[in-house]
């Protein structure tokens, strides 16, 4: 799976880059975003606006997002459609 660090990135610019790794590799693709909550809801809503969904790496990892196509198969418990709601984003 590609990656996508964005450590000492500037936010301003962040978008534009992530847009184009989503676009230019194949899916699924891991986004490292740190502790910065304004850069997991850019990365959320480049995700967002290509009808794709962005997850969590793990429960206890938000710093690392991963970008998947958009289904109800939940990657936390495992089931589709997902009844733990942890999918839903």
């Amino acid at each position: 799976m590609k990656k996508l660090d964005l450590h000492g990135k500037r936010h301003d610019s962040v978008e534009t880059e992530v847009t184009n790794f989503i676009l230019m590799n194949d899916l699924p693709v891991e986004v490292i975003t740190g502790d910065s909550q304004r850069m997991r809801k850019i990365v959320y809503k480049a995700a967002s606006q290509h009808g794709l969904a962005a997850h969590p790496k793990g429960l206890n990892n938000y710093g690392s997002l991963v970008i998947v196509e958009k289904s109800n198969y939940c990657f936390y418990c495992e089931c589709d459609p997902c009844d733990c709601h942890w999918g839903d984003y």
